[in-house]
């Protein structure tokens, strides 16, 4: 905001030009998008809690690093060693703690915990690895690697909505914290996360870890493989995600399945059990005493269940997920407790993923069944009303402060012609609004970022791809191409492919049939083939990498090809090359 003196008017005017647009004011220097979108006091309040870097002391031989990154890393101090629980998303982030834990003891890290498999628990882990002849034991439970390449078939769709929830593309003055901590320090970049070493199978485990009693149970809730840890001699219970100075995030808009909220509130529940003096979440700050222990992690669970709950019971009721998401509330005493503040998860949300968990995509509404494409509505409202007062009738709204309505108007513009200069504006500054409205960071910045995405300012190119490609399993890249066929074009088509890869003696055979492609694992070579390829494994990954090209790698020997180059491309060109 740039305020205005009535003393010092001309100069101001001389030296800035300033222009007002929607209700905000912005200099000429201002990002038309980004700069000067206000945000509720809540909000404000709640990023101002993680603005500073700590080492907080929980206990002799606890310490857990707050607003270094979204997630917390933690210090178990044993008696001849560390145990770290969890790493942060990133390696900067990761190096800083560990130059602060430094301060306090010299003693080598001997074991890492990852407590589940998002990137805000084990992006950081080589920054804790100081010498790498000796790295340390890396803990994970057993559905760690089930979990993280769970959904890799979708990668590029979960890393833009990823994005754009966690505002990867916006400035410092349009972000305001992680809603459970700073805000995410990442970016489109993909790096491999380092494989755990040590993987707790079942629903609990026991290990002595540097002279430390330390209990390892297993307690699904944000994720499926989610591991607590818990020091019975110290009263100490790290708790990962599944609560944090938020409402939780029961449904995450940038997509997954929903997730099991029963499941989520009976371990919050579970916690209670084991009777800790001391509970330390992944994110936020520790919570404190039994008492206060107990009455926070009930309320927790509680408002879980309710979202429940009353879902299923308007789901009874046949109402549809929109009006059901309008209908149901956390009673005031539970929605102004705060560990409830929906600063990162919201109510609606989570009631819609309850209702998509029992119920699925169909909502009983026929209108729904084979509804008309997005472009098609669009024309025909366009046609009935006309694209001009179709405008007016969007701008009016804008300005009447109905901004969804206002949204909802403009976007069958936008869905006809991106470039409609006039229906791009006024979506833009819809969408400032909106945002400045929101209590929750992570729709703050989905609206942010998907004005920059109609302004074309995204780069939706995966950074690092080729790096990740390297890191993958030759077995992982074959299975992903059977999402990138393009089915509509390889009707009728069968072929056998053979690829032998010399470096790890294996074989597979990508048998096309039927619009489909099948990877199966040989035990023996396949006879009777359309293509038989041979080549290292890393060869493979450098072609797909783009590191290199197929007729390259041919001409130099490192790619041989039994049926020759043309067919091998023209399979290729059977799939998507993105």
């Amino acid at each position: 905001m740039v305020k205005l003196f009535s003393t010092s008017l001309a100069l101001c005017t001389a030296v800035l030009t300033i222009f007002y647009m929607r209700g905000t004011w912005l200099r000429n220097t201002d990002d038309p998008i980004m700069d000067g979108v206000d945000a509720p006091r809540a909000l404000k309040e709640q990023a101002a809690l993680y603005k500073d870097e700590v080492i907080l002391k929980v206990i002799d031989g606890v310490w857990v690093a707050i607003g270094f990154a979204l997630g917390n890393s933690i210090m178990v101090e044993g008696e001849d060693g560390l145990l770290i629980i969890d790493t942060t998303e990133n390696a900067t982030s990761a190096s800083r703690i560990l130059a602060n834990f430094r301060n306090i003891t010299t003693k080598p890290i001997t074991h890492i915990v990852y407590t589940h498999h998002h990137a805000d628990h084990c992006k950081g882990a080589l920054s804790f690895i100081e010498d790498p002849t000796r790295p340390p034991e890396i803990i994970s439970h057993e559905l760690w690697e089930t979990e993280l390449h769970k959904y890799d078939q979708l990668g590029r769709h979960i890393l833009q909505l990823s994005a754009k929830q966690f505002g990867v593309d916006l400035n410092n003055n349009a972000a305001i914290g992680g809603g459970a901590g700073t805000k995410l320090k990442m970016s489109r970049a993909l790096t491999p996360e380092l494989p755990p070493t040590i993987k707790i199978k079942g629903d609990f485990e026991e290990r002595m870890i540097n002279g430390l009693r330390t209990q390892f149970i297993h307690m699904p809730g944000e994720t499926n493989d989610h591991l607590a840890v818990f020091l019975p001699d110290r009263g100490v219970f790290f708790s990962g995600d599944n609560i944090y100075n938020a409402f939780p995030n029961l449904y995450t808009i940038r997509g997954s399945p929903p997730r099991d909220v029963q499941v989520w509130g009976d371990s919050v529940r579970r916690i209670l059990d084991y009777k800790p003096k001391y509970v330390v979440p992944s994110h936020t700050f520790p919570i404190v005493g039994v008492e206060n222990i107990t009455r926070t992690l009930k309320r927790y669970s509680n408002a879980i269940q309710l979202i429940h709950d009353q879902t299923v019971r308007f789901i009874n009721q046949g109402l549809l997920p929109d009006e059901m998401a309008n209908r149901v509330r956390l009673p005031e005493h539970l929605k102004n407790d705060p560990y409830l503040g929906q600063y990162y998860g919201m109510v609606p949300w989570s009631v819609k993923g309850v209702y998509t968990q029992y119920v699925g995509w169909f909502n009983g509404n026929p209108v729904e069944l084979f509804p008309l494409m997005p472009k098609e509505r669009a024309q025909r409202m366009v046609k009935m009303i006309g694209a001009q007062q179709l405008q007016r009738n969007a701008e009016q709204a804008f300005q009447a402060g109905d901004n969804q309505w206002a949204l909802e108007l403009v976007s069958f513009l936008f869905t006809l012609d991106r470039n409609n200069q006039a229906a791009k504006l006024l979506r833009r500054d819809i969408f400032r609004a909106l945002a400045a409205d929101q209590i929750s960071v992570n729709a703050r910045y989905f609206y942010l970022e998907s004005a920059l995405d109609d302004d074309n300012r995204v780069d939706d190119n995966i950074k690092n791809l080729s790096k990740f490609i390297m890191a993958t399993p030759v077995d992982k890249i074959l299975t992903s191409m059977k999402t990138l066929l393009k089915a509509e074009i390889v009707d009728g088509i069968r072929a056998d492919v053979v690829m032998n890869f010399t470096d790890i003696k294996e074989t597979y055979l990508l048998q096309l049939e039927d619009s489909v492609l099948r990877v199966i694992r040989c035990n023996e070579q396949p006879k009777n083939t359309y293509l038989s390829l041979t080549c290292t494994s890393v060869v493979l990954k450098t072609i797909v990498a783009k590191l290199i090209s197929p007729r390259a790698a041919y001409a130099k020997g490192e790619l041989q090809i039994d049926g020759g180059l043309m067919k091998f491309l023209t399979f290729m060109s059977y799939f998507d090359s993105n």
